[in-house]
């Protein structure tokens, strides 16, 4: 099965840089990116040293649910672009 993996849209990203709330219902945060690890959520590109961030969480629920409402799967595992572990996601 291919998987294709998508940023989030301009209009969240937009929504997000004008404070509004992301996926916990607080504002996001807008950061100064430090070192050279900090992956767009956006583009999926990495942001530059220096370069402002928006730090948000993004809504993930319907996807997951969709993913566990098949009985085979145990949990998802959601990575980043560059293959970095987030968080497991489990039915509960």
């Amino acid at each position: 099965m291919r998987l294709r993996v998508r940023g989030i849209p301009t209009e969240q990203l937009d929504h997000f840089r004008r404070g509004g709330a992301e996926a916990n219902g607080q504002p996001a945060l807008v950061r100064v990116a430090e070192g050279v690890a900090n992956p767009c959520r956006h583009c999926l590109g990495l942001i530059a040293e220096g370069d402002r961030k928006v730090v948000a969480g993004h809504e993930l629920t319907e996807v997951c649910r969709e993913i566990l409402s098949d009985a085979t799967v145990a949990y998802v595992h959601i990575r980043s672009t560059y293959n970095c572990f987030q968080c497991r996601v489990g039915r509960g």
